[in-house]
Order: structure tokens, then C-alpha cells, then sequence
């Protein structure tokens, strides 16, 4: 476990967000019921809370880890609680079909936190936003 590493420069509490990160980003959503969730600050707990989300998105993203987004661009529109993802595939032949499965099952952790509708699409070529 994370924890019972020396991870040299990192104070303790930091090493348990970290842990919690590395438990949260892969598996079920966090709970106050797990100990080591529960032992962090309330700040830290907002942090974790914050940021797993992101991690799940990121694995989600690179599923065959195979680098298959090149690029990516997001675009928050408040007006109608949507954050979109317009994502660039590496191969344009590619449709990243499994990427965008994965972020589908993983993105409900991201838009409860967020209270926001994420719209994910493909595009061939990213123009700014």
C-alpha cells in the first residue's frame, strides 16, 4: 500500500490523499465508512473528492494504453451545466470506440461530483475554443 511507503519530500498527509487517489480512481466511488477517507481533514477529503474523478477520465481515456488521444479541449458552459471534452485521436482512422465506452461507464463519478453533464465527442481536428 501507498502508505506504508517512504515516498521521499511528501509530508504524511500528503502520501494519504495520495493513497486515497490511488484507491478512488479505479474503484468504487470513496465512502465515509473507509478508514483511511475518514481519517483525512475535511479539506483533504474535498480535495480527494475533487480530483479522483479527473484520474477516472484520464483512465478512461487511455484504456489501451496505447496513447490513443493525441489532444484533447474542454469547454465549461455554465448556462446549461455542461462541460464538454472535445477529444483528438491519434490515428484519425481510429474511432476510439473503446476510450469513449470507458469514459461513458466512468463519467457519472465526474458529473455527481461536478453536478454537470459531461458531452464527450471525437473530433479529427481540435480549433480552439
Amino acid at each position: 500500500m501507498l502508505t506504508d511507503l517512504i515516498l521521499l519530500g511528501y509530508t504524511e498527509t500528503e502520501i494519504e490523499v495520495i493513497a486515497n487517489l490511488a484507491r478512488y480512481h479505479r474503484k468504487n466511488p470513496r465512502k465515509k465508512k473507509h478508514e483511511n477517507f475518514v481519517m483525512l481533514t475535511k479539506k483533504y477529503r474535498e480535495v480527494v473528492s475533487k480530483l479522483y474523478p479527473f484520474l477516472r477520465l484520464a483512465v478512461a481515456l487511455d484504456r489501451r494504453q496505447i496513447g490513443a488521444i493525441s489532444d484533447f479541449k474542454c469547454e465549461y458552459r455554465p448556462e446549461v451545466r455542461e462541460f464538454h471534452l472535445r477529444l483528438q485521436p491519434l490515428n484519425p482512422s481510429d474511432d476510439c470506440a473503446l476510450e469513449l465506452w470507458s469514459l461513458d461507464y466512468k463519467k457519472p463519478s465526474f458529473e455527481d461530483e461536478y453536478n454537470l453533464t459531461l458531452v464527450a465527442t471525437l473530433e479529427q481536428t481540435l480549433v480552439p475554443v
